[in-house]
């Protein structure tokens, strides 16, 4: 079997039909698609089932209790018998012709991860919104090596993270080195697993060709506070300070900006929601934690006003050889 599909679903009875869909119908028919379903509350579950019974190649995990994306997806990863693992949102899905052309991509260039870039389109009328990355426009694939790729998820008003590609990658190169989602995140899971795989050795290669779809909804992280943001940077930290850790003097200092970004940003979010709740004591608290979050919130003030900055990475400055 060439390719295994994994799509994590929680709670996405009302959109998972047409990701399945978007699997089921790729010009590459050697694939199995995974949907685990993560103790969903809503009809996932029975979704899921009724498409299992139009077509044997969708396969459904159910889960017992509720893991989080990362763990859904590593049960996932161990039922998966392709020589490639994809993943796929459960709210976004695939131009049909994605796996073939990224099959091939990966083969031609002797990738272990092959990525693409993304039509973004809004979740409320499915607007074309744009691509989700500035890639060089070329026919062969890019390479990124871990400094171009840290360079590339320092937080960029207006850019996408590369932590958000979905790459194909070779289930050979996970299984050598037992890759997998970290169960402690549920956000950012992507960017560490990334890190993971490049820390090893792995060959990661991305073409501008947008064929992954992704759906941006209405939510933010303003909605959850500075809390994702802190999860974020202590992501961040955590890397910097493994023991061990040899990274190229370019990437630490990425690395280290992307944590500066982050937790500035998280102080500032909790300050503004404590100023919307006209929460004076709350506001006071936190200045009195952490002085510097006024200077924050001014600084977010003023990046809103700004330009959105050139990106800061030059993927095309690493032709895949």
């Amino acid at each position: 079997m060439k390719v295994s599909v994994v799509i994590a679903c929680f709670n996405s009875a009302a959109f998972i039909e047409a990701a399945v869909r978007s699997v089921l119908t790729q010009t590459l028919s050697d694939l199995e698609c995974i949907a685990v379903d993560d103790a969903s509350a809503d009809g996932t579950v029975d979704v899921l089932r009724r498409l299992a019974d139009e077509d044997r190649r969708l396969r459904v995990l159910a889960l017992p209790k509720n893991g989080g994306p990362s763990a859904a997806r590593n049960a996932g990863i161990d039922e998966a018998c392709g020589d490639f693992v994809a993943v796929l949102d459960s709210d976004d899905a695939y131009h049909p012709t994605r796996l073939e052309k990224l099959v091939a991509l990966a083969e031609r260039a002797d990738a272990d991860l092959m990525a693409d870039n993304q039509v973004v389109v809004a979740e409320d009328d499915g607007r074309n919104l744009g691509l989700a990355f500035q890639f060089e426009r070329q026919g062969e694939p890019v390479g990124i090596d871990l400094t171009r790729f840290l360079k590339g998820s320092i937080p960029v008003r207006g850019e996408y993270s590369l932590g958000y590609l979905k790459p194909v990658m070779r289930r050979a190169f996970l299984a050598r080195h037992g890759l997998r989602y970290d169960l402690r995140y549920s956000v950012g899971e992507d960017f560490l697993f990334y890190v993971n795989a490049l820390l090893r050795g792995g060959r990661f290669c991305v073409t501008n060709e947008p064929l992954y779809v992704y759906t941006k909804r209405a939510r933010s992280l303003t909605r959850s506070g500075g809390w994702t943001l802190r999860v974020l940077a202590a992501m961040s930290r955590e890397i910097l300070d493994m023991p061990g850790m040899t990274l190229p003097p370019a990437g630490r200092e990425a690395l280290e900006e992307r944590y500066d970004i982050l937790r500035r940003r998280a102080q500032a979010f909790d300050l503004a929601d404590c100023l919307r709740a006209r929460d004076p004591r709350g506001a006071a608290a936190l200045l009195a934690r952490e002085p510097v979050a006024l200077a924050a919130l001014g600084r977010e003030l003023l990046d809103v006003g700004r330009r959105r900055f050139q990106s800061r990475v030059m993927i095309g400055e690493g032709r895949a050889q």
